[in-house]
C-alpha cells in the first residue's frame, strides 16, 4: 500500500505542478494557439472565416476582462 501511496501523491503533486504551468501561460500563447485552430479550420472549411475571427476576438476581450480583475 505505501507503493501505491506514493504514487498517488507524486500524481497529485504533478497535477498541480501542470496546472501552475498552464495558470502561468501568458496570453500570446493562448492567442497563437486560438489562432492556429481558427486558421485550421478556415482552410478546412469547417468554419466560416467571420466565425473564427469573432472566436479570436472574444478571446481577447476574455483576457482583458481576466487582466483587470486582478
Amino acid at each position: 500500500m505505501k507503493i501505491l501511496d506514493k504514487f498517488y501523491t507524486w500524481r497529485a503533486i504533478t497535477w498541480v505542478k501542470i496546472k501552475r504551468v498552464i495558470g502561468k501561460l501568458t496570453f500570446p500563447v493562448w492567442y497563437i494557439a486560438i489562432a492556429i485552430a481558427s486558421m485550421f479550420l478556415i482552410s478546412t472549411h469547417i468554419v466560416d472565416t467571420w466565425l473564427a475571427w469573432a472566436f479570436i476576438m472574444l478571446s481577447f476581450f476574455v483576457w482583458i476582462i481576466k487582466k483587470s480583475r486582478v
